[in-house]
């Protein structure tokens, strides 16, 4: 990470908060992500657990927070790797424990080698474990498999869905960083008009993409960039981004840069020839007006399920006026299968803030704090046409703040910026 600017008082917050979600005799344990081998010997560059991130702002590899309740009082203590000389010489300074809790806030730290010990113990001494590990990381679920085999009267509760109401609602420190994601993000889309051109490559994109991002102090992606011309725009997760672009295709442009550990996430679907064909035109416009529909949505009191179904049969109407569909297929259709899903086959929402596709049940109804994109589109394969508008929407008390109302997408200016 090249940039820490949350405080102690943020995370030492975020516990306190959890703190108050826990119920008496709980043992509550958080783990760092795992390691991964990239190949032979050389790894994967490590990104921390975003709830070990959210809870102590510690970003090294094999961390325990332990924290648990005695007599009324509430303990925290933080477990990390002794330093060691071999590890620092290869791989750089690692933090002792006067650094981890300068970052943290908590006040006992210990090395990792007395875990087991300090686990087992407050393991006889209360009844429930909460934990809180990485999907595949198989030694943090046999700790709790070990601590609950020895401990017969020990039951497991789950802590992720709690730490995810917590985190779902972003906190002012939590916006500010979302926020210069958005700028980052910004600075690159508006330095690529000069690569997108006929007979350019995808790649060529991406690569002016991650110039960017780092030029500006960005940890780099928050996602696989997707960088789709032409007929590759109909595949939604494409990252390839090795195809040579066409006169008179459409591109793709699906990013967004993170900064602080916090994403940002937005598209944009730009003319390689520098304007729309009429046709471009339909479904684009078709596309941005769904959009400001959603965006208007977006509001407390609904939940992103109800916008979801509410932008599907907006589209619907568009689909029809494109020709797509007819009315004789709208009546024909499963409703539980609607035709639409062939041209708009996601969602137009998910929350954002640590993960790009945050924590956050989509059936819960918004409140003011909570941070989500909003991304209608059609794809339309048999024409080669991908189209897909994304921008990241803040909830506030009476309706929402669009983080990237600034950042071009009406047809005029984007034939502008790429002019």
């Amino acid at each position: 990470m090249r940039h820490q600017e949350l405080s102690y008082q943020f995370f030492t917050r975020n516990r306190k908060n959890l703190q108050k979600q826990i119920e008496p005799n709980t043992i509550v344990v958080a783990f760092s992500n795992p390691i991964a081998l990239r190949n032979g010997d050389q790894q994967y560059v490590y990104r921390q657990s975003s709830d070990m991130f959210y809870l102590t702002g510690i970003t090294q590899p094999e961390t325990v927070l332990v924290m648990y309740t005695t007599a009324n009082q509430w303990h925290e203590i933080l477990f990390i790797n002794r330093p060691d000389t071999k590890t620092i010489i290869w791989d750089g300074y690692q933090l002792n424990t006067a650094d981890a809790a300068n970052i943290s806030g908590i006040t006992d730290i210990r090395y990792t080698d007395s875990l087991k010990s300090t686990l087992e113990n407050l393991a006889s001494k209360n009844s429930t474990i909460a934990a809180s590990y990485p999907a595949h990381h198989h030694v943090a679920v046999q700790w709790t498999k070990h601590l609950m085999k020895h401990n017969s009267n020990l039951r497991q509760t789950d802590l992720q869905s709690i730490i995810a109401r917590l985190r779902v609602i972003k906190s002012p420190e939590e916006i500010a960083l979302i926020k210069k994601a958005i700028g980052i993000t910004e600075t690159a889309f508006k330095n690529l008009p000069k690569i997108i051109r006929p007979g350019a490559m995808e790649y060529e994109v991406e690569a002016e993409m991650i110039r960017t991002f780092i030029a500006n102090g960005s940890d780099g992606h928050a996602f696989d960039p997707i960088v789709a011309s032409g007929p590759n725009a109909c595949t939604l997760h494409y990252i390839t981004n090795n195809r040579q672009m066409q006169n008179q295709e459409l591109l793709l442009l699906d990013f967004g840069a993170e900064y602080n550990g916090y994403a940002a996430d937005m598209s944009r679907t730009l003319p390689v020839g520098g304007q729309f064909t009429a046709r471009q035109k339909e479904v684009y416009a078709a596309v941005l007006d769904a959009q400001k529909y959603a965006t208007n949505l977006i509001r407390p009191g609904i939940s992103i399920k109800e916008i979801n179904q509410q932008v599907r049969e907006h589209l619907e109407k568009a689909m029809l006026s494109l020709g797509l569909i007819t009315r004789q297929d709208i009546k024909q259709q499963n409703p539980e299968e609607p035709l639409s899903r062939k041209y708009f086959m996601h969602g137009t929402s998910h929350f954002m803030g640590i993960d790009v596709h945050d924590v956050g049940n989509p059936k819960e109804m918004l409140k003011p704090g909570m941070v989500l994109t909003c991304e209608p589109g059609l794809y339309i394969k048999e024409e080669a046409l991908g189209v897909r508008i994304e921008n990241d929407i803040l909830v506030t008390e009476n309706g929402n703040e669009d983080l990237m109302q600034h950042i071009p997408r009406e047809i005029q200016d984007i034939e502008a910026l790429l002019a």
